[in-house]
C-alpha cells in the first residue's frame, strides 16, 4: 500500500495537544520574533512546556533561534 503523506501528517498533528487562544498568541510571538526575549515573563512556564513538548524548537545554524514546529506552524499562522 503506498504511503499517504497527508494522512501521515494528520496523524502526527493528532499527537500534539489542543491549543487555547492564549497558547496560539504565545506561539505567534515566538514565530514572529524567533526568540524568547519577546515573550512576557509570566508565560515562562508555558514556554518551558512548549519546549518540552516540541511545539517550539531551538535551532542553531550560525546563530541560536527558536520557531514553532512546522506541523503546527500553519495552524498558528492561520488564526
Amino acid at each position: 500500500m503506498p504511503a499517504d503523506p497527508a494522512r501521515a501528517l494528520q496523524q502526527l498533528r493528532l499527537g500534539y495537544p489542543n491549543l487555547f487562544s492564549d497558547d496560539v498568541e504565545l506561539l505567534k510571538i515566538i514565530a514572529r520574533h524567533h526568540e524568547l526575549r519577546a515573550v512576557p515573563s509570566q508565560w515562562r512556564d508555558r514556554v518551558a512546556r512548549f519546549l518540552d513538548g516540541h511545539l517550539v524548537l531551538p535551532y542553531l545554524n550560525g546563530e541560536f533561534w527558536y520557531d514553532v514546529h512546522p506541523i503546527v506552524k500553519a495552524d498558528v499562522e492561520r488564526d
